[in-house]
């Protein structure tokens, strides 16, 4: 930075405008925060000294003018200009992750949204098989009960046909023998 200084010290003693100092440095690729605070340094450290010979000799070509009020404020513009982009940059970046974290979050409801439709529907499948398998064990049940009546009202009847049948077979053999 104090190179910067010396070059705008220098240049000022050649007599140009503080704006075609800025013009020149930015060419020379330096921002303008860097070359407003250069210009600042130089002109605090010119009151005091005495103006030197020339240093180098710059590429501009242009006539010496006394530098004016407009000329730093144009400084002060184009420094004000280039933090506004510098800002505005950044509020781009951040409405571009939130335009992407909306359109992430979206997606994400809407999955959610058709995760509960599908539960709901394997819910609605399953209360429906537990239904019918409580209806089946009722039948079952049911037809045990028609069945244990059928038996209670047929084994004393078989029991007794069996009986007699070995009775006659009893009979049959003894008359045989």
């Amino acid at each position: 930075m104090p190179e910067l200084v010396d070059t705008v010290i220098s240049l000022k003693q050649q007599g140009y405008t503080n704006n075609q100092i800025i013009q020149y440095l930015q060419g020379q690729g330096f921002e303008s925060y860097q070359i407003f605070d250069a210009i600042s340094q130089a002109e605090a450290q010119s009151k005091p000294t005495v103006p030197e010979m020339p240093r180098f000799q710059a590429e501009p070509s242009f006539t010496p003018t006394t530098a004016s009020q407009p000329e730093l404020e144009e400084v002060v513009e184009s420094v004000v200009e280039e933090k506004w982009k510098t800002f505005e940059e950044g509020v781009k970046k951040i409405l571009e992750w939130k335009n992407d974290a909306d359109a992430r979050l979206l997606k994400l409801e809407t999955e959610i949204a058709g995760l509960k439709e599908a539960f709901s529907q394997m819910q609605g499948a399953l209360f429906g098989k537990l239904s019918d398998y409580e209806k089946g064990i009722m039948d079952v049940g049911s037809e045990l009960k028609a069945m244990e009546r059928v038996f209670q009202k047929v084994v004393p009847t078989l029991t007794e046909s069996v009986a007699e049948l070995s009775r006659i077979t009893k009979t049959t053999k003894e008359k045989k023998a």
